[in-house]
């Protein structure tokens, strides 16, 4: 299930695990919760690419690979670059 990485990435930049997990899980408004922790994700690695817009048509597009390319980026599953 998304809604458990999900959840875990929304806990590495300081937000509520279960509630985001649960929001991110929601039909139609999913990709954008997700996006916004992708945006803090981002914001905390200092990675300034791409846009809000862009961020939510990646998690409603291929949200599999963006979830886990977050994971990664906080250092919470496999290798961090």
């Amino acid at each position: 299930f998304p809604c458990v990485p999900a959840g875990q990435v929304a806990a590495g930049v300081d937000k509520p695990c279960f509630l985001w997990g649960f929001l991110s899980w929601l039909p139609g408004c999913g990709p954008y919760f997700r996006a916004l922790t992708r945006k803090d994700v981002q914001i905390k690695q200092g990675i300034s690419k791409g846009t809000f817009c862009e961020d939510v048509l990646i998690h409603y597009s291929i949200s599999c690979c963006a979830l886990i390319q977050e994971h990664r980026e906080l250092g919470l599953g496999g290798e961090s670059q």
